[in-house]
């Protein structure tokens, strides 16, 4: 074989190589790519306007984490914080759950079991007692919120799919990432079984959560929580931040108010000197 051939022999081996080295490396890449979401997450925003308001089927009966039954209703008759999750989820639904845990130890103007009660559903059909159980575990409650807090599934799984759609809740199921998109948030429901606000979990405060409760509570309130509910006035929902601040329109009229109050005051007192004075 002359010399001239076998360059390129040479050459085309080289690049063949090469070819088979970059295509190799590209199919690894799109192996180890994290996937994309076809869902457009502003499909599942609620609506809160339309769903304020909404009252919830007392009757949908449920199944909690010592395999006791009872029905949503069971749960009225004090303010309810609702929390929509599924069990086998290993990330975010954790999260929501272990970030409202660490915010309720730290809510002192309210108090879990006395002022309001908490329930997680899972709208995943495919939950079982067995992934309640572990859900439950790691979260690990401190005592007086186990007490409190019910981690439960519907005894019938369309249900909750019905609970979800009646508040406005969407989610969906991704097969590109293998897990449900869905809203991160708490939903506070009042006495009487109402939707009063949503509080996204991503922002959420003890100030939101007191506040929050103290709306919920509003029409039944105890001597022990004018306090509070004398702060929740003091507080107005953003629906841009997704959280109260200060009402400044009370602070403002109450400024006016007591300025016009000392304007009042001073008149009069400089009235009565000039009556002295005549």
């Amino acid at each position: 074989m002359g010399k001239a051939a076998y360059g390129i022999i040479s050459r085309v081996a080289l690049w063949l190589v090469l070819f088979t080295a970059l295509a190799s490396g590209a199919a690894s890449a799109e192996y180890g790519r994290v996937p994309e979401s076809a869902i457009d997450l502003s499909k599942i925003k609620i609506d809160e306007i339309k769903y304020l308001g909404k009252k919830l089927n007392g009757e949908m009966a449920l199944v909690d984490q010592d395999g006791v039954r009872f029905n949503l209703k069971d749960m009225f008759g004090k303010p309810l914080i609702l929390v929509l999750s599924y069990y086998s989820c290993d990330g975010v639904c954790s999260t929501v759950n272990s970030d409202l845990r660490d915010v309720l130890a730290k809510a002192g103007k309210v108090e879990i079991g006395k002022d309001f009660n908490v329930l997680t559903i899972s709208f995943d059909k495919n939950d079982t007692a067995a992934t309640v159980t572990n859900f439950r575990k790691d979260l690990s409650l401190p005592p007086n919120q186990a007490r409190a807090w019910k981690h439960a599934l519907a005894i019938n799984s369309q249900d909750a799919g019905d609970l979800a759609a009646g508040i406005g809740f969407k989610y969906f199921w991704s097969p590109s990432d293998r897990v449900f998109l869905h809203p991160n948030l708490y939903i506070f429901i009042s006495a009487d079984g109402r939707v009063v606000r949503y509080l996204s979990a991503s922002s959420v405060g003890p100030l939101d959560v007191e506040v929050a409760v103290m709306e919920a509570a509003r029409g039944d309130v105890s001597p022990s929580q004018l306090g509070a509910l004398l702060v929740s006035y003091c507080y107005s929902y953003n629906y841009k931040v997704g959280k109260y601040t200060l009402n400044l329109p009370i602070f403002i009229g109450l400024g006016s108010l007591a300025v016009g109050g000392i304007s009042f005051f001073i008149a009069s007192i400089i009235q009565k000197r000039k009556k002295k004075h005549v």
